[in-house]
């Protein structure tokens, strides 16, 4: 009797044990489930303001920004982002005043470039006939994420980024047609009358339904309303893609060869996540600055130290 107790005994005791150890083992799980989640959330948001108060084109004209060494001058905290979503997010905003319309002013001229301002002639060729099948990059800039600049005229821009698919993505932000609602139509034909506050915002679009990556999404806002977008669902080549970002210099008006001030730029910033509407509403409420902003001598960007360049991949190619 006293043997069969004894086993009851230890069976009992050996059930207790293998319960404790699934107890513990959900435990462990769980925390290195929690551990993991929060491995995906990289920086804090964060907003860099690239100036703050407004300046004419003559002093913005050709200036450059360091984005990867804190110790040169003109240094601007405009890193890689990704967001807790699984891609990459950033957003810039700026307030822009035309001041002269004249259309020699705007055709083709790059207002923000985030990467290398050089041209180059890239060119796709046939080995065996050596003739030229695709010239995409005639003398043009080819790292760019993004590259802002205006079409025909004022009432054109175009927005330019680097993808994993294609070198050269582009899109068209131009005059709406009579078709759209009262508020867009003609919306861009209406800068140079007051301060407009532009809103570019990037992100890989992730889908939280199924975990999986669509592609990428760009929204352009004007004031305080969505006026532009593409994505995935609109545009093929955007889908089951992602963005490729760059450490290169942050380039205002690159190449600009006017000495007149037919634009007055203010408050640019850069934020290292995809700001939404609500907060652009914030921001347009919020005014134009009302000071001039304080602009340093210097300006162009100095190169980063040796060992800078040599710990970092400046445009990630």
């Amino acid at each position: 009797m006293t043997g069969d107790l004894n086993i009851i005994i230890q069976v009992i005791f050996g059930l207790v044990v293998i319960i404790l150890l699934y107890v513990i083992t959900l435990v462990v799980l769980n925390v290195d489930s929690i551990v993991a989640s929060k491995s995906v959330t990289v920086r804090p948001r964060d907003m860099t303001l690239v100036i703050d108060g407004y300046a004419p084109s003559s002093q913005m004209a050709n200036k450059s920004y360091n984005t990867i060494n804190p110790f040169v001058e003109d240094f601007r905290k405009i890193g890689r982002s990704i967001n807790t979503h699984g891609g990459a997010q950033f957003t810039y905003q700026l307030w822009m005043k035309i001041e002269d319309i004249t259309i020699a002013n705007f055709e083709n001229q790059v207002l923000l470039l985030k990467g290398d301002n050089r041209k180059y002639n890239i060119g796709l060729y046939d080995i065996t006939s050596g003739k030229l099948i695709d010239d995409t990059f005639k003398n043009d800039y080819a790292i760019k994420s993004p590259l802002i600049k205006f079409g025909s005229s004022y009432k054109d821009i175009i927005v330019e980024f680097n993808t994993n698919k294609t070198l050269n993505y582009s899109t068209h932000i131009k005059t709406n047609t009579d078709g759209d609602p009262i508020s867009k139509r003609n919306a861009l034909s209406l800068l140079p009358i007051n301060w407009y506050l532009f809103t570019f915002v990037f992100e890989d679009n992730f889908s939280q339904t199924d975990s999986s990556e669509n592609g990428i999404k760009f929204t352009f806002y004007m004031n305080d309303f969505p006026y532009h977008s593409v994505s995935a669902s609109s545009d093929p080549i955007l889908r089951n893609n992602f963005l490729k970002q760059n450490e290169g210099n942050l380039h205002i008006l690159p190449g600009m060869k006017t000495v007149n001030d037919f634009i007055k730029l203010a408050n640019i910033k850069y934020y290292n996540y995809a700001v939404d509407h609500a907060s652009v509403m914030s921001e347009y409420s919020k005014g134009p600055p009302k000071h001039a902003a304080t602009l340093v001598a210097q300006n162009v960007a100095k190169p980063a130290y040796l060992s800078a360049y040599n710990k970092m991949d400046i445009y990630n190619y």
